[in-house]
């Protein structure tokens, strides 16, 4: 892959071959003004301890500490890229909020977001828990949602958290849940054995 390196070794090879020849061939006479065997093979060895020494000093240049790498002058700056990436840990009530004071400071609006109160699916996996043991009949999942809810919102949040709860629960294997049929009450009871 190398074409200088193989070019050097074709032409030593070509010397060399050259020069065996000479040495094996008789010495002739019309051929007095060339340089014998002997002299060419002095200066072949010549040449190739000049070669050796340039590659020595070439690898003891090489071999020296480099500027940019083994060492650097004063004040040069690190070549390390550092990237920042912002963690936002933040409600939604909170990003609505902070939208609606930029509303307000910018647009003069007057835009207030009430804070409401949602459940959490933990909050319904820690409730059903809670009555896990005592439930070993089957009741409906809606009899297990918080008391005094109304229609709205926060009615919506309850139902949605109690059944990915009861799902969790199922999935952990330790409740069971039952569907007669589409639209149909879920009921919900603790596992046969557990109760």
């Amino acid at each position: 892959l190398n074409l200088e390196l193989a070019a050097d070794y074709l032409v030593m090879a070509a010397w060399l071959a050259y020069l065996k020849s000479r040495l094996l061939l008789p010495p002739d006479e019309k051929e007095e003004e060339e340089q014998s065997p002997e002299e060419m093979a002095e200066a072949l060895r010549f040449q190739l301890m000049r070669l050796e020494a340039m590659q020595q000093a070439g690898q003891a240049l090489m071999s020296l500490p480099q500027f940019g790498a083994d060492f650097f002058a004063r004040g040069q700056g690190e070549s390390i890229s550092v990237r920042r990436r912002p963690i936002y840990d933040v409600t939604l009530y909170e990003l609505l909020r902070a939208y609606a004071d930029h509303r307000v400071r910018h647009d003069r609006l007057a835009l207030r977001i009430e804070a409401t109160h949602l459940y959490s699916v933990e909050d319904a996996v820690q409730r059903l828990s809670r009555v896990l043991g005592a439930v070993p009949e089957w009741q409906t999942l809606f009899s297990f949602l918080p008391s005094g809810l109304r229609k709205g919102l926060r009615l919506r949040s309850a139902v949605a958290s109690t059944f990915v709860a009861s799902l969790q629960l199922v999935k952990d294997g330790k409740a069971e849940i039952n569907q007669a049929g589409t639209f149909a009450p879920i009921y919900f009871r603790s596992r046969e054995g557990d109760a």
